[in-house]
């Protein structure tokens, strides 16, 4: 038993290294010695900027930050390639995107208001005492109008059921097994009566820069995007 124990501790500690590297200089290390535009002026911590080990809220990821109201986002739109649910875009309030938000809700160009969602408990070492420096750069720092990115927050699967292909209304979709599988476990996100939702992290994978800007796959020849659309 004690043998197992030991093995299954190497393990863990392995997966957490690993797990480390892949972000460690990446643009989501914020750490101060990170050196990238954004960063914390002196925590050389690589995990607090976004997680806490304790008395985390939500404890779904372990998240440390505050999340920005769900009604600050405009999304895009098109009365003639949208799907009616992509239409309906809209964050729930526990969004999985409102999370990568917290960050990339800052206007580019600007000082990036990473401070402004920092959950600060003097009383609690667990929580995030940073403070951010530096700017986005265009495409990173996108704002609260997001009109001119894809549609987040709305039902893959529904969107699924209402694209067939019709002339003038854009590309069928495909059937979210074909999406998952060819792009290494798409994800898409239940929050209550709301299922298989369209999030950031669907494209995303935030801990893993080997596809920049954070791919989860290569996006040559339109991969990615083929991933779910078929035409």
């Amino acid at each position: 038993m004690k043998k197992t124990m030991v093995v299954m501790l190497g393990l863990v500690l392995v997966s957490s290294s690993a797990f480390a590297l892949s972000i460690r200089n990446s643009k989501h290390d914020l750490s101060n010695s990170g050196a990238q535009a954004i960063r914390a002026t002196s925590s050389e911590k690589l995990c607090e900027h976004c997680h806490a080990p304790h008395n985390a809220a939500p404890k779904v990821p372990l998240w440390n930050r505050l999340d920005p109201a769900a009604a600050s986002f405009k999304f895009y739109t098109s009365s003639v390639t949208l799907s009616t649910a992509a239409k309906n875009a809209a964050l729930s309030t526990g969004s999985i995107s409102l999370q990568c938000l917290s960050c990339h809700a800052a206007a580019a160009g600007v000082a990036a208001d990473v401070n402004a969602f920092v959950r600060d408990n003097a009383k609690d070492t667990d929580l995030n005492t940073a403070t951010y420096v530096g700017t986005f750069a265009a495409g990173s720092g996108l704002g609260t109008d997001l009109t001119n990115d894809h549609p987040i927050g709305f039902s893959y699967s529904v969107a699924v059921s209402q694209r067939g292909v019709t002339p003038n209304k854009g590309t069928a979709l495909q059937p979210i097994a074909t999406a998952t599988n060819a792009t290494n476990q798409m994800v898409f996100f239940n929050y209550g009566a709301k299922t298989d939702q369209m999030e950031c992290s669907s494209c995303h994978k935030v801990h893993d820069n080997a596809n920049p800007p954070f791919l989860r796959i290569a996006n040559t020849g339109s991969a990615l995007c083929r991933a779910c659309h078929q035409n």
